[in-house]
């Protein structure tokens, strides 16, 4: 397979989450923003983590399959750069040397397995990498952990991270008090104007908020929704309206399942933080990650 793609910067990031595994290959323009290749393969890493506290071999055989398909791609791109990144199913997996291992044999580079604060810090990079400027409290939803931080200015100034994603919080007997108790410690979660939310379980609720608001547009880079107006969709996500079951497109119908967990997280974070605005992005931790290794560059 020839090159076909200009040389230009393209810089690959291969993401090991708590419920995917995903290679996007950014180029040049844009700020690194523009992906050439975007695909991802469930693999459910934190399901099993949290059931038997390791990665179990079913997840192990899709993932190297998937990997040796990424490496092949690599092999014919002309990539300055390859960064893998692992958050927490793989932090906090028993056997994450063995996971290690394998990813290092195949993808022919190093795993980085992030802290949870360092992901709530590349998170907040994310919005950073629409307005440098930015103010508010950011919040990353994943299968495994829920990261927060604070922007002042576009400084991050507080970064957290505990393991109450969307799958751990499944298999809570009261997943709302646990998510009240832990932003109740942060004393530095108060009132801001502005809530970003990222994830895509929040994506799929900001879409579905926007189809069924009548928004004349779909979820770009971000999508800004009024919190008043927010609210009430979470409740109707939470009580499984069939209205909004019925309009699910094939992906997000893969998400219903844990869509009500996610609305309850939303809720409670909106609640602490009373802002006017939730804002909805589509960037992430990888984006982030781009960014600010752009900015050191």
């Amino acid at each position: 397979m020839p090159n076909v793609f200009p040389p230009e910067n393209l810089h690959a990031v291969m993401d090991m989450g708590s419920n995917s595994l995903r290679l996007v290959i950014y180029d040049g323009s844009d700020h690194g923003y523009q992906a050439l290749y975007n695909h991802k393969l469930s693999c459910k890493f934190a399901q099993d983590v949290s059931a038997t506290g390791a990665v179990g071999p079913t997840a192990l055989k899709r993932a190297r399959a998937m990997m040796v398909k990424f490496r092949q791609l690599l092999d014919n791109f002309p990539v300055q750069r390859l960064d893998i990144l692992a958050t927490a199913a793989t932090r906090d997996a028993s056997n994450q040397s063995e996971i290690v291992a394998m990813t290092e044999e195949i993808m022919q580079s190093k795993v980085r397995i992030l802290s949870g604060e360092e992901e709530a810090f590349y998170s907040a990079h994310s919005v950073l990498s629409i307005n440098p400027e930015a103010n508010g409290l950011i919040a990353d939803l994943g299968g495994g952990s829920l990261e927060i931080a604070r922007l002042e200015h576009g400084t991050v100034t507080h970064t957290a991270s505990a393991p109450l994603g969307y799958l751990m919080l499944l298999g809570k007997s009261d997943p709302r008090s646990a998510l009240k108790s832990y932003i109740d410690s942060l004393d530095w979660v108060d009132e801001h104007e502005n809530a970003y939310l990222i994830g895509g379980t929040w994506r799929s609720i900001g879409q579905l908020m926007a189809k069924h608001s009548g928004y004349p547009f779909v979820l770009n880079r971000s999508l800004r929704l009024n919190t008043k107006a927010l609210l009430p969709f979470l409740e109707r996500i939470i009580d499984g309206d069939p209205q909004i079951e019925d309009t699910l497109t094939t992906s997000q119908a893969k998400r219903w399942d844990v869509l009500p967990t996610a609305a309850i997280a939303a809720q409670e974070l909106l609640a602490h933080v009373d802002a006017e605005k939730a804002i909805v992005l589509r960037r992430g931790l990888r984006e982030g990650w781009v960014y600010h290794s752009r900015l050191e560059a």
